[in-house]
């Protein structure tokens, strides 16, 4: 299944508020969003091995991938809080709660993993 096909699966399962693709138009809003809170231009923060030292005016909580995110980190949100996921590599960014986030990972599992940090701001 297609990456797309995924996360129109999603959309479908999980309605607004649970599950929004406010971004889809992707690449402006990507580049606007890592010169905001990664201090960086897209190609420095795509070329880095250490994204997380571009976060600006945070601190990091927790690094891992989404492997391990889905298995001990997920558990640990708020139900009912919404939370950006940004696939980096996909340069898509989706607004979900726990749930349509579960779910949406679970549905990426079988691709590359993704990296993902969890900061403070």
């Amino acid at each position: 299944m297609f990456f797309e096909e995924k996360v129109d699966l999603v959309k479908k399962r999980f309605p607004q508020p649970e599950f929004k693709d406010p971004f889809q138009s992707g690449g402006k809003i990507i580049q606007k969003i890592i010169r905001q809170f990664h201090n960086s231009s897209p190609m420095k923060f795509y070329q880095s091995t250490d994204r997380e030292s571009l976060i600006k005016d945070c601190f990091l909580i927790k690094q891992c991938n989404s492997v391990e995110f889905y298995k001990t980190e997920l558990e640990k949100l708020d139900e009912f809080s919404n939370y950006w996921l940004f696939l980096v590599y996909e340069s898509r960014i989706y607004d979900c709660q726990k749930a349509a986030l579960q779910f949406l990972l679970y549905l990426l599992s079988g691709q590359k993993q993704q990296e993902f940090y969890i900061s403070f701001i």
